[in-house]
């Protein structure tokens, strides 16, 4: 009877937990400045077409068109920037956790924890981005998995969704279908002729997805001059590498490790060790559930793929989805496990989900306290003064190898319907921001000599323009502090934006400030 009634009052505690989860996060969303990389993609589906989008966009962006589509409805409907951004990632973030909640064959607690842990609940949650879709497709796979073999197009066309928000998901999903195959191929009488295996859904199903991700793959292949594909990696190949097998897996779910991006120091030991601690549990548990290849097969594609490429600390998350998936398909057997190594995993469990939701909960509530990007700030700043009708030069990447196309301010641009900037894109009218690898200023240097700036956002380097203009002709008068949050750290910098000195008398609202002081 107590049994039946826990079971009764389960779906009532479900609800209550995700009416939890909902309401945290929209509370959370609205605190949240949205940062260059969120209002990218809005700036985008707002003010490029779909023949541009495929045609140049993808290719310098690296990311396949799903997102993007998914927003340029909404963008070019006229919704406000942050209104429209986050409550498309609501419903695909809350839609995500609420099928965890209601479906997955986790433990009552564990599985009310698991949307409240970092990834889930702050980085693709709280910030408004693909990785919500990937969240849905992960979820989804992990639900259809057992049934993939009578219903193949729901598992595919989950997979496909996984595939569709980044690169890194593509390779997960390919791994993850490359493991259904082989368990294909291993069943008696699998080969037959190419006519008789046409007939089966499973294989239909799969070649789908193999045309679809044959397009995404040619919808990201990078342009020579790209920037994501002429970033210096920090490491060698073997250290990355080494991160990506030894570390990355416990970074994802409680460490917070350096080493892919500094050199050796003595807390790579500590790191090493816990890594190795995290790695042996889950390809124990894995092997006890009979999942040790859908495990290791993908995650080793996945990473020599980011050993190989561009990965940076955000990306981790998308580890941790798979290690949800992963744990979702093992639950689902619930074949007996040893006393010792149940306790075992009870206590790292416990002690990753204390760890992430600490991050979790200190990076939420920093967003109350700080501002993340300050855009939306001196957004509105230049609007209240009139400066955003002036002539402003945005500060570009300095250095002996400047990037004259990577720019200050960008994320400002979603708070305007122009471009507001005289050296955004060459002159270009439109807010998004060209990813593109500029070490020559050719048409920079050209627009900006021909008409010298009134406000300066950033420090600009003057003298490679000027010969009779220097910052000390311009005055600061306004200083945001902002900074980036990530797992539980907050860190701190400063937006400047100055105006001409000799245009002062004409803004006696606007005090000159002490730079030193910044």
């Amino acid at each position: 009877m107590r049994s039946g009634f826990f079971k009764k009052n389960g779906r009532v505690i479900d609800l209550v937990v995700f009416l939890l989860y909902l309401t945290l996060l929209a509370i959370f969303m609205y605190f949240h400045e949205p940062w260059r990389d969120e209002s990218q993609a809005w700036l985008i589906t707002r003010d490029a077409g779909i023949g541009e989008l495929f045609r140049a966009i993808t290719h310098f962006e690296g990311h396949p068109p799903i997102w993007y589509l998914i927003l340029m409805p909404f963008a070019k409907s006229g919704i406000p920037f942050e209104i429209g951004l986050k409550s498309i990632n609501f419903i695909f973030a809350g839609s995500a956790m609420g099928i965890l909640i209601f479906k997955a064959p986790f433990g009552r607690l564990f599985k009310y924890l698991i949307p409240f842990t970092y990834f889930f609940f702050y980085q693709y949650g709280v910030l408004s981005r693909s990785y919500s879709v990937m969240m849905l497709g992960f979820v989804l796979c992990a639900l259809f998995y057992r049934e993939r073999n009578l219903k193949p197009v729901r598992f595919v066309l989950a997979l496909a969704l996984i595939c569709g928000t980044s690169a890194y998901g593509m390779v997960l999903a390919a791994g993850i279908s490359l493991v259904w195959v082989f368990e294909i191929l291993k069943q008696p009488n699998s080969f037959k002729p190419i006519r008789q295996m046409l007939s089966d859904r499973r294989v239909i199903a799969l070649l789908v997805l193999l045309i679809f991700n044959a397009f995404l793959i040619w919808s990201i292949i990078p342009v020579p001059d790209a920037l994501g594909s002429n970033l210096t990696q920090a490491n060698s190949f073997v250290k990355r590498l080494t991160y990506m097998f030894m570390i990355a897996p416990g970074d994802a779910l409680a460490l917070n490790s350096p080493f892919y991006y500094s050199a050796w120091n003595p807390r790579i030991i500590q790191d090493l060790i816990l890594g190795t601690i995290i790695n042996i549990a889950l390809i124990v548990f894995a092997r006890m559930h009979r999942k040790l290849s859908l495990l290791v097969v993908p995650y080793i594609i996945f990473a020599i793929f980011g050993a190989s490429v561009y990965f940076a600390d955000h990306h981790l998350g998308i580890i941790t989805m798979f290690i949800v998936f992963i744990l979702w398909c093992s639950y689902e057997e619930q074949l007996p496990v040893q006393k010792f190594v149940y306790i075992s995993g009870a206590f790292i469990s416990a002690a990753v989900l204390a760890v992430s939701l600490y991050w979790s909960a200190a990076s939420s509530f920093y967003e109350i306290s700080r501002s993340y990007d300050g855009a939306r700030e001196s957004a509105a700043f230049l609007k209240q003064t009139g400066l955003s009708e002036l002539n402003i030069a945005a500060a570009w990447i300095g250095g002996p190898e400047p990037n004259y196309n990577a720019l200050e301010g960008a994320a400002e641009q979603a708070y305007f319907d122009h471009n507001i900037y005289m050296n955004f894109n060459n002159g270009a009218d439109f807010g998004y921001l060209i990813q593109r690898v500029d070490n020559q200023g050719i048409g920079t240097k050209r627009i900006l000599q021909a008409q010298k700036p009134d406000v300066l956002m950033g420090i600009v380097p003057l003298n490679e323009i000027y010969d009779d203009l220097t910052l000390d002709d311009f005055s600061l008068v306004k200083a945001i502090q902002f900074g980036g949050i990530y797992k539980g750290r907050a860190y701190k910098a400063f937006k400047l934006i100055f105006l001409r000195n000799d245009m002062m008398i004409d803004y006696p609202e606007l005090k000159a400030l002490d730079i030193n002081d910044y």
